[in-house]
């Protein structure tokens, strides 16, 4: 409901701009992030990018998890011999995004990335590996909360300008 600040009915029939200030140059601390760049914008940012590197490192590369393993395992045409490579592959890849979601670079491109790849790795856990995962609706359920977050470290990045 952005668009309606600073409009009345009485600002309307006095003949108001119909261009809404919020249009025109952002309110003092919204445009330049200083509000949110705080110690919560840093915080949520170290929470994304730990969830990578949790997910990348300690549960595909070392010391791996039984049922990470087994889900890249039920992957149609995985051969056996190549799902621990995969999962270091994998495992690295995760890492890097969470560095990358760290740096702050390129907010918008990481977090579409990021989404991406959530969607992704839900999706084939769910086709392909379902038996291996004990709660699949609390897996969605935090997988939602992860991409909200995702986005709104994206939102409170230095540079990007929310109209």
């Amino acid at each position: 409901m952005d668009f309606l600040v600073g409009f009345s009915p009485a600002a309307l029939r006095a003949g108001a701009s119909d261009v809404p200030p919020a249009a025109e140059a952002p309110p003092e601390g919204r445009g330049d992030r200083s509000v949110v760049m705080g110690w919560q914008g840093v915080l949520a940012r170290w929470a994304v990018a730990l969830v990578w590197f949790y997910e990348g490192l300690w549960c595909k590369v070392w010391p791996g998890r039984d049922d990470q393993r087994a889900i890249v395992g039920d992957v149609p045409h995985m051969p056996a011999w190549a799902v621990t490579t995969a999962l270091i592959v994998i495992g690295i890849a995760e890492a890097a995004i969470g560095l990358w979601a760290l740096s702050g670079l390129w907010a918008r491109a990481a977090a579409v990335v990021q989404t991406a790849l959530v969607v992704v790795f839900n999706a084939g856990g769910l086709l392909f590996g379902l038996d291996h995962i004990a709660e699949p609706g609390r897996m969605l359920t935090q997988n939602l909360a992860f991409v909200a977050l995702i986005w709104l470290v994206e939102r409170t990045s230095p540079g990007v300008v929310v109209r």
